[in-house]
């Protein structure tokens, strides 16, 4: 009797050997590639500030069908990168006052292996509907220790903790699940074709690509004034 493969794992487990050739880090550049994707490729530098995504990109995938009319703001982040902990509050503040305006979606992408515990944690949370309300806890403990992140066995546990209510076992079995397996297959897919180099990264509509820079001294304040002004374009 042969085991039958998820063919989905398989397509992480291609991905997992490509992006480490586009990625070094949470915010560093990458070195040039002769094998980068279209869309960072074809991206044209508008104003200091953001990137236009050309041709623009489907988000649906991630974002969901949305029927709002809203703008769909995708931001791209991870529990052990530090410069997306450090951004989040800012975004957070955002959305106080913006909310209403945006289809406003975290996405994970594992785009490293180091990253994949992460990411399954990270989709776990979200089909047990605790993605919202525990994904603040769990970067700030993550930024102070992150090796119970990157094992899912202790990720389960401190889950557990967080939340008393969810079955440890179920929840470990979720992280290894066809649906978690397909949203992180999703992040990735969609990273790729958005032109993605680093997290954190902020996608509005597709179509712009705003990332803070801190090594080059961007206010992260000034970032979401760019991110502003994007929503504001997008829903006239």
């Amino acid at each position: 009797m042969t085991n039958k493969i998820d063919p989905t794992r398989r397509k992480l487990a291609a991905a997992f050997v490509f992006t480490p050739l586009f990625l070094s880090g949470c915010n560093k550049p990458l070195k040039k590639q002769a094998t980068a994707v279209s869309a960072n490729a074809n991206s044209r530098q508008a104003f200091s500030g953001y990137e236009e995504i050309f041709p623009a990109v489907d988000v649906r995938p991630v974002s969901g069908l949305n029927r709002t009319n809203k703008v769909d703001l995708l931001h791209f982040c991870g529990f052990t990168c530090q410069p997306c902990y450090r951004f989040e509050s800012h975004v957070a503040r955002w959305l106080i006052k913006n909310r209403d305006r945006v289809n406003y979606v975290r996405v994970a992408p594992a785009l490293n292996p180091s990253w994949e515990n992460p990411s399954r944690l990270f989709y776990a949370l979200q089909q047990f509907d605790l993605l919202d309300k525990l994904y603040a806890p769990v970067a700030q403990m993550a930024n102070i220790d992150a090796t119970f992140v990157t094992d899912k066995r202790k990720a389960a546990q401190r889950i557990k903790y967080l939340a008393p209510e969810i079955d440890e076992e179920q929840f470990l079995k979720t992280m290894d699940s066809y649906a978690v397996n397909t949203s992180m297959w999703k992040a990735i897919d969609l990273g790729s074709r958005a032109g993605l180099t680093s997290i954190p990264n902020l996608v509005i509509n597709g179509k712009y690509r705003v990332r803070p820079i801190p090594s080059r001294g961007v206010d992260r304040r000034e970032v979401m004034k760019v991110v502003d002004t994007l929503v504001s374009r997008e829903s006239i």
